[in-house]
């Protein structure tokens, strides 16, 4: 069984250190080690520890970029704007109390089913919008919506 990915970042640290002030016998035999524990190409191994740490600048679609080799990523995360809104979660609410609080995978069907019905014979009164999106709502997103509900349900 081999390294996890932040062991083997965590060896090439220590490695790279060693690997950088030693002279070029010495560098082999690191290397082989280095390779010995992580599993890499000796190529791969070998550019991994001379490059570690350094700071690259590219040209990508015209904006300058700077590389670090062995650095983190940062992953930005985009708010994503709401689909399923206030108004949606509560004709939600009201259409799983009227069915006896099922779960999403069982009251999904029934609302897609069922939704016309209850507007026809005017147990639900909502717009448009919240019966098409009750109408295209998964059944992971209404157990997600409801899931504060069945907590304080319980």
């Amino acid at each position: 069984m081999g390294l996890t990915m932040s062991e083997r970042k965590a060896v090439t640290r220590q490695t790279f250190s060693r690997y950088q002030k030693a002279c070029k016998k010495e560098k082999g035999k690191i290397l082989d080690e280095f390779i010995e524990l992580t599993y890499y190409s000796r190529k791969y191994a070998s550019w991994i520890l001379t490059t570690w740490g350094k700071k690259k600048y590219c040209l990508i679609d015209g904006q300058l970029v700077k590389l670090v080799a062995g650095s983190r990523k940062k992953r930005k995360r985009k708010a994503k704007a709401r689909i399923y809104g206030e108004e949606v979660f509560k004709a939600l609410r009201k259409v799983w109390y009227i069915f006896d609080c099922p779960c999403g995978k069982l009251l999904v069907p029934v609302l897609q089913t069922m939704l016309t019905i209850l507007y026809k014979f005017e147990e639900v009164e909502f717009d448009e919008e919240v019966h098409q999106k009750l109408q295209r709502i998964s059944s992971a997103t209404a157990d997600r919506l409801l899931k504060k509900e069945k907590e304080n349900s319980a």
